[in-house]
């Protein structure tokens, strides 16, 4: 299995993990956002946009278990965090 494969793997796993856990988490202003997101942890690298969605999906079912008389849990603001921290700290991830 290559490095690229695992990567993009793990990003699907931790969306489908969003989706999943929180159903009406993700809009159309996530997918819209998702795009220009891409473009910076792009730039980041592959590594970054795994830990990126990772992060995010780590951040919106925190929140989601910490709302839990809330069925709506927005995912733009766990999205816009793991981002801005991957491109902060690139080496980090």
């Amino acid at each position: 299995m290559t490095p690229k494969t695992l990567i993009l793997g793990t990003a699907a796993a931790a969306g489908a993990l969003v989706r999943l856990a929180t159903p009406g988490s993700l809009g159309a202003g996530d997918v819209k956002l998702s795009g220009s997101l891409g473009a910076v942890l792009g730039a980041a690298g592959w590594a970054a946009l795994a830990a990126a969605a990772a992060l995010a999906a780590l951040f919106t079912l925190a929140v989601a278990a910490a709302r839990r008389h809330s069925g709506r849990v927005p995912h733009g603001p766990a999205l816009l965090t793991a981002t801005w921290l991957c491109a902060i700290f690139p080496g980090a991830p």
